[in-house]
């Protein structure tokens, strides 16, 4: 009860599913651990995205209900590393990734998940990068979520973020 509490408060909302495919456990297991945190110790349905059966922690209800700051279009574009876990611990990947065939670019062959660009909670894009003496090359690899136009200032100004905490003096960006 206790590591699916602590699941939910890190990855929630999320399903029955998502907890056993995180713990590597049957579904029949899973649901008397969630069982255990019945309504009465504190766990809320969530209703997101047309996703059936999405629960979360009673305790986040009010931060999930929160208007995000500046409204959803001040989402900030953002990279997410190699083997993120936030990427690794939900058994469906179709909240971030809604083309299937897309989704074998971010997970990939033995367990990689691919370095990833993210803007309002959807994947739009992998990116690699390769120091060089004193730049980043930052290379974009666009799924159909892109929009160039749209997102490549925030991919220029996350390459440089990238840039600065490796030491280096610039990013150049190439958008494949």
């Amino acid at each position: 009860m206790t590591l699916t509490r602590q699941y939910l408060s890190t990855y929630g909302p999320a399903t029955v599913k998502d907890v056993a495919h995180f713990f590597g456990a049957r579904i029949r297991d899973t649901r008397s651990w969630v069982e255990a945190l019945d309504p009465k110790n504190g766990l809320v349905e969530v209703v997101c995205g047309g996703r059936p059966g999405l629960i979360a922690l009673a305790e986040d209800k009010d931060m999930l209900l929160e208007p995000l700051p500046g409204g959803s279009a001040q989402w900030p574009l953002r990279f997410l590393p190699m083997w993120e876990a936030m990427l690794m611990a939900h058994s469906d990947k179709s909240w971030t990734v809604p083309i299937e065939a897309e989704r074998k670019a971010v997970w990939r062959k033995s367990a990689v998940v691919a370095a990833t660009v993210v803007h309002r909670g959807r994947i739009v894009a992998t990116w690699s990068q390769r120091a060089k003496r004193r730049h980043l090359d930052v290379e974009v690899q666009p799924l159909s979520g892109w929009r160039g136009r749209h997102h490549l200032g925030g991919v220029k100004q996350e390459a440089l973020a990238v840039a600065t905490h490796l030491g280096l003096e610039d990013a150049m960006v190439t958008v494949a």
